[in-house]
């Protein structure tokens, strides 16, 4: 019940795989201002690397992009996947993506993501309890 498959790979006639975290569906558009920016990171791979990609493909100058999270459910519990690579020009253009994206991300302030400390406290509490499920 815990672990699920967080696995993003589509793979076209044999010749052409897609690996990342692409998702599909309207909230990702970035068009709803509820969901705010949304980027969706993935490579387009072709050769050898494809037949494994079909078979489960599990400094700047390397880099990944995948489906995992940088949290403890993607490393320990979900079934992820990335594609690694060693390329420095691929790796500096994925850094300025990522440098661009973080010109518009806002600060998180506790207070207006929660509200007082006894709602936080609340909210917190319920969130550890229903974690496991999610």
């Amino acid at each position: 019940m815990n672990n699920r498959t967080h696995r993003k790979l589509v793979v076209i006639d044999g010749t052409i795989g897609y690996i990342g975290g692409f998702n599909v569906g309207d909230e990702y558009l970035g068009e709803n201002p509820k969901f705010g920016y949304w980027r969706d990171t993935h490579l387009r791979v072709t050769g050898t690397a494809v037949s494994a990609i079909q078979q489960r493909l599990v400094d700047h100058e390397m880099g990944s992009v995948g489906t995992a999270n940088m949290d403890y459910r993607s490393f320990r519990l979900n079934f992820e996947v990335n594609a690694f690579f060693y390329d420095a020009e691929l790796g500096g253009r994925l850094r300025d993506v990522y440098l661009d994206d973080l010109t518009l991300c806002t600060p998180f302030e506790r207070s207006k993501a929660f509200g007082n400390r006894y709602t936080w406290a609340v909210k917190e509490g319920v969130s550890r309890l229903v974690s496991p499920l999610l």
